[in-house]
């Protein structure tokens, strides 16, 4: 019986491959070496690349911190890797990786936009808006601090 029990144990803990990413502005301004807001213009699926899944042109109109180009690839899979789309807006935290700005996993790049589920709900769409004013007003905040250093 005790067996079992530590069988089913290991079976659960194991078997719980979900990840968990927490987000927070400040710190994810902080580790990033990048943070800007963009337009996604343009997607091109990257099917023979083994390590990102997509490919983005994006049109910057913000800058917080660092040098963001115009182009960006976003890791295959991986835990919470956003997944772009075109004409959309997002707040980008990136990284370079070998000179190449990317999105991989557990990466807190957020879209300015509800989703739908969202939207249909008043109460709902009312409490992502006064979050997304919050974290826009904070990373204002952040970026003139960074700029000041």
């Amino acid at each position: 019986m005790k067996f079992l029990v530590v069988l089913f144990a290991v079976v659960i803990l194991n078997s719980s491959n979900d990840c968990s990413c927490g987000y927070n502005v400040q710190r994810d301004f902080a580790r990033a070496e990048i943070v800007f807001k963009a337009k996604v213009v343009k997607i091109h699926k990257l099917e023979k690349n083994k390590s990102y899944g997509q490919k983005a042109e994006l049109n910057i109109t913000k800058t917080y911190k660092g040098a963001p180009e115009s182009k960006i690839f976003v890791e295959l899979g991986g835990c919470s890797t956003p997944r772009l789309s075109s004409n959309t807006e997002w707040i980008f935290f990136t990284n370079k990786e070998n000179n190449i700005q990317v999105l991989g996993s557990c990466n807190p790049s957020f879209m300015l936009e509800p989703k739908d589920f969202i939207r249909k709900n008043p109460e709902s769409l009312k409490t992502w808006k006064n979050q997304l004013e919050k974290k826009l007003s904070l990373l204002d905040t952040l970026s003139k601090k960074s700029l000041s250093n």
